[in-house]
């Protein structure tokens, strides 16, 4: 066992004892404790106790990897020190201010301590105890109970994790790289790109959720209008994703027609590789970053790949940004409008699972996979360690994988559309590799108009169509309390909205915390519309259900689209006309 070293009360760098501190003073003070953790190689987490009438009694920061101690989280460094000062472990009416929201363990120090007040920087989904995760500061059976408070500095307290984290990656990215190209490395595994138009902003963690997200069902946090929300997470000079496609007005009718409960897999494949998405390594996960995956294997699994020569310049396009690609042997069957039989289409998602390439992508979508959900053996799919990769008719894939395990997949870019076509576009590029190297944690986008709303849950949905076609089958995720995402193409706005009151009269929409809508796209308007287009639809929709809607999210049948975690738990939040959708996040 190592040997215990003791915690001594550190030196207040820049307040006296005798000095009254009122919230700015003590978080302030929180914060340069934090900054003493990172310079010490630990998670810039920070705290500070005061008395009952705002003196100082004691500071402290995470000290988990120095004293090699799980328990020496920042609030019990603090907290212990208070109590040698005092000479009683009972700090009855103390205050405890901490940069970040506390965990279970410490929020349980803190009650057993007596203290009258806590209040912490930024929300922490991850691990928080104060509603980030549960609440357990409501529970009416505990004997003690204190008033919490979030959000003061959470801006400050998110800027500190955020630097810390990105700094931590960077030197994880220049480590590979240099690993690369030593003489006794095999190969070179390039390191997730970064976009130069896109810096998704880095430790969605630190300033996550507010106090007044809901995770799931009933549950709700402590304050009813937190001051802070993980809406402020993005570092303010980072370039955020302005969507310029969000909810656009369509052709009128004169002018030309338009173009026609996450549960990762388990178990890698034999020989392959795991992602981020299927990793069952406790270690791995937000504190982690990992190169991004080598290999991607592509089938089509919907309809027949009408340009052979376009699935042949994204397998190019695919190698230049480092993977490498194989082509399964039926990706251009035809048969009718399909990629092949049915039994052909079933046979290559088998042979996708045996196969060494961590990533199946699909060439296209169209129309097909409905035919094969009850034919393919779903715990094989979650159980390979495959993370599947589509969009359109593969939505049907995504939610019957996760209606039926648990698992998670991707709902982003198709081989021939979006690396097949004369150009691919940059930013869906960045998107893609830095989801598949678990690097993108937070996704801003304009949103003009959109409800408030400040939310967690798990993120599902795809192609409206195909959403819709699921209902009554086994097939549809029964979640309760997510985040769902919306598109289509070539939808009259009248079929869009029959579609969403299908959903409706299903009990579907009513059952999330928040309602997403990508691009709808492609289709043209009507003399007798009178005015009814897609913004009709979208106020129609606000009215009706009582679940915030949120528009402009990248991604449809678009060049510029995300690649977005089908099953995993998010964050979204909406300020000033931006929504942030928090993919990643990172705790203590």
């Amino acid at each position: 066992m190592a040997e215990s070293r003791p915690v001594r009360l550190a030196a207040a760098p820049s307040a006296d004892a005798a000095d009254l501190l009122d919230d700015d003073g003590a978080m302030a003070l929180a914060l340069e404790q934090a900054r003493l953790a990172a310079e010490q190689g630990e998670v810039p987490v920070g705290a500070v106790v005061l008395d009952a009438t705002g003196h100082l009694l004691a500071t402290g920061h995470n000290r988990t990897i120095l004293d090699r101690d799980p328990t020496a989280h920042a609030e019990v460094v603090a907290l212990r020190a208070a109590a040698r000062r005092l000479d009683n472990y009972r700090l009855t009416g103390a205050r405890l201010f901490v940069t970040l929201e506390p965990c279970a363990m410490c929020l349980g120090a803190m009650f057993h301590a007596r203290l009258a007040e806590i209040v912490y920087g930024a929300p922490d989904p991850k691990t928080g105890a104060c509603g980030g995760v549960v609440d357990l500061s409501v529970q009416p059976r505990l004997n003690h109970h204190a008033r919490v408070r979030g959000g003061v500095g959470a801006q400050a307290c998110g800027d500190l994790l955020r630097d810390f984290f990105r700094a931590r990656r960077a030197a994880g990215r220049a480590a590979r790289a240099q690993a690369a190209t030593a003489p006794a490395s095999a190969s070179f595994v390039p390191a997730s790109s970064a976009s130069a138009s896109f810096v998704p902003a880095s430790a969605a963690p630190a300033s996550s959720l507010p106090a007044s997200a809901a995770p799931a069902a009933p549950a709700t946090l402590t304050a009813s209008a937190a001051p802070a929300s993980f809406s402020e997470a993005p570092e303010a000079d980072a370039p955020l994703l302005r969507n310029s496609l969000s909810m656009p007005k369509q052709k009128p009718a004169s002018a030309a027609p338009a173009s026609p409960a996450p549960h990762p897999a388990s178990h890698p494949a034999a020989g392959g590789e795991h992602t981020h998405l299927v990793c069952a390594d406790p270690d791995c996960g937000a504190h982690g970053v990992h190169e991004q995956p080598s290999g991607i294997y592509l089938i089509s699994p919907s309809g027949a790949v009408a340009d052979p020569a376009a699935l042949d310049l994204a397998v190019e396009r695919l190698r230049a940004l480092g993977f490498r690609v194989a082509v399964d042997r039926t990706a251009l069957a035809v048969h009718e409008r399909f990629a092949g039989t049915d039994r052909q289409r079933l046979a290559a998602i088998q042979r996708a699972l045996k196969q060494k390439h961590p990533v199946v992508m699909a060439t296209r979508g169209g129309y097909g996979l409905s035919r094969l959900l009850p034919q393919i053996d779903w715990r094989a799919v979650a159980d390979s360690g495959k993370t599947f990769i589509g969009q359109s008719d593969f939505t049907a894939f995504n939610l019957a994988l996760l209606a039926r395990t648990g698992a998670v997949s991707l709902a982003g870019p198709t081989a021939v559309f979006d690396f097949g076509g004369k150009k691919v576009d940059d930013l869906t590029q960045a998107l893609f590799q830095e989801t598949l190297s678990g690097e993108l944690e937070i996704l801003s986008f304009e949103s003009p108009g959109a409800d408030p709303v400040d939310a967690r849950g798990i993120l599902w949905g795809g192609n409206l169509a195909m959403v819709a076609s699921l209902v009554g089958t086994p097939y549809l995720p029964d979640v309760q309390g997510g985040i769902l995402f919306l598109e289509d193409v070539s939808e009259h706005p009248f079929r869009i909205e029959r579609m969403l009151t299908q959903l409706w009269h299903a009990g579907v929409l009513e059952k999330q915390h928040a309602i997403v809508l990508g691009q709808f796209t492609d289709y043209r308007l009507a003399p007798h519309d009178n005015g009814y287009d897609l913004d009709a639809v979208v106020r129609w929709l606000r009215k009706t259900v009582r679940v915030p809607v949120i528009t402009g999210l990248p991604y449809g049948h678009v060049k510029v689209k995300a690649t977005l975690p089908v099953g995993a738990p998010v964050g979204i939040a909406t300020e000033d006309g931006m929504a942030h959708l928090v993919l990643r996040e990172h705790g203590h």
